[in-house]
This record gives structure tokens, sequence and C-alpha cells, in this order.
């Protein structure tokens, strides 16, 4: 399922997202407030991204990242 709005789409985890989650999940201030400590490599990483797709797959609510149109024109 798709959550779609004018600045914001949201859509079920899949493997490509890997970078921008790695990049999220090892980044060391947007770790701050979650329970586990930042990625120290990639595989961490993978595993997490694995398990979120797998328990989408099995009905749970989980999104990945994507960038609307309108912050894509905003930057560039």
């Amino acid at each position: 399922m798709e959550i779609t709005t004018s600045r914001l789409r949201r859509r079920p985890a899949r493997p490509e997202d890997l970078n921008a989650i790695h990049a999220v999940l090892s980044h060391r201030e947007a770790r701050r407030w979650w329970s586990t400590p930042p990625h120290d490599d990639i595989e961490q990483s993978r595993a997490w991204l694995d398990g979120m797709i797998s328990h989408t797959a099995a009905g749970a609510l989980y999104y990945g990242p994507e960038r609307s149109r309108w912050q894509t024109r905003q930057e560039g």
C-alpha cells in the first residue's frame, strides 16, 4: 500500500533502498534517539532492511524513503 500526498510518498521498502537506509542508520546524529547504536557497516543495514521487507510481506506496515517531486525541484 502506498500513501501519497502533495509532498510525500510512502511506499513499502525494497532492496534498492539499501544505500539510503544505510545513510540514516549509520549516521550518529540521526540515530541519537534510537534504542540501538548506529550501524558500523552496510551488512547490518542490509539485515535490518531484509527484516523490514519480510515483515512487510507478512502484512506489517513498514515504509521506505522516497523523495517527493517537490523536494527534488526545490533542491536542484
